[in-house]
């Protein structure tokens, strides 16, 4: 009766690495990584980018190009091919062990990453997040400096910051401004005695809010005897204060203001005067 035939067979392990030109240092490498980002890597010891197509090496993981042959139980010696399956193993487990203790190189990113399924992600679609903060911030800026005094109307502490701000780019604060919250509480208009074509106002402005508001322009109107405007002059705040006085400074809350000017009309008679406090 014979004896079976037995064939053990030997399967070489194999691996792909490159090494860095820079140091020589050898590392496994994932061939699909590797494709993926067109073989750019960078070194994990001396961080030297190069391409790992230049010096990839394939062979097997214990160093031989040979594969393994075949041996049945009737080799004349049995304990070479179990010293040599023995020999394959240690050196598999030191070239493994060595390979771990290595740094192993990163794959660069490119200028064009890849999807799952190997299509290019458009740029849009990678700086969506970015586009839309950046966008958010120019929006911010925009209405945080073109509605600067509807803001300060609504929250005058805001002011003092806004001056911090601006002022160094020469953009111009005011404080808020309401006519609303402004009355005449007394006026008065003459015509001057020695010449017809003068008038001669006086009156208190009053400032009803409770923050320094901007001060007013005033419209001066001269009506007939059905109260109808016959001539009508604009009056600037520039024109009724006085010469040491700035118009920057407004008028603080719960406050007066009084002003004389004289002004200069077309001689026309009439019969009564309106008083409009506005802003332009």
């Amino acid at each position: 009766m014979g004896l079976p035939h037995w064939t053990f067979t030997v399967v070489s392990l194999t691996r792909v690495t490159t090494t860095c030109p820079q140091c020589a240092t050898i590392f496994r490498v994932n061939p699909e990584q590797l494709a993926a980002r067109r073989g750019q890597v960078r070194c994990g010891r001396c961080r030297h980018v190069f391409n790992g197509y230049e010096t990839v090496s394939i062979g097997p993981i214990d160093g031989n190009k040979k594969p393994a042959g075949t041996l049945n139980k009737h080799s004349p010696n049995k304990s070479s091919w179990w010293s040599r399956i023995r020999g394959l193993q240690n050196t598999a487990s030191r070239s493994l062990g060595s390979e771990a203790r290595t740094p192993a190189p990163s794959i660069l990113k490119g200028s064009s990453p890849r999807d799952e399924f190997g299509f290019r992600i458009p740029f849009w679609k990678l700086h969506l997040g970015k586009l839309f903060f950046g966008f958010g911030i120019v929006v911010f800026l925009f209405l945080f400096v073109g509605e600067r005094v509807a803001i300060i109307q609504v929250v005058p502490s805001l002011r003092p910051l806004y001056l911090k701000m601006l002022v160094p780019f020469g953009l111009h604060t005011p404080y808020p401004g309401d006519a609303e919250l402004w009355t005449v509480e007394s006026s008065d208009l003459r015509e001057d005695a020695k010449d017809s074509e003068i008038f001669h106002l006086s009156a208190t402005l009053r400032n009803r809010s409770k923050s320094t508001q901007a001060l007013p322009s005033i419209d001066l109107n001269l009506t007939d005897m059905d109260g109808l405007s016959i001539e009508h002059q604009t009056i600037t705040p520039e024109q009724y204060l006085k010469e040491n006085s700035s118009v920057d400074q407004g008028l603080p809350g719960n406050t007066e203001l009084s002003i004389k000017l004289d002004l200069k009309h077309s001689g026309k008679k009439g019969q009564g005067y309106r008083i409009v406090l506005f802003f332009p």
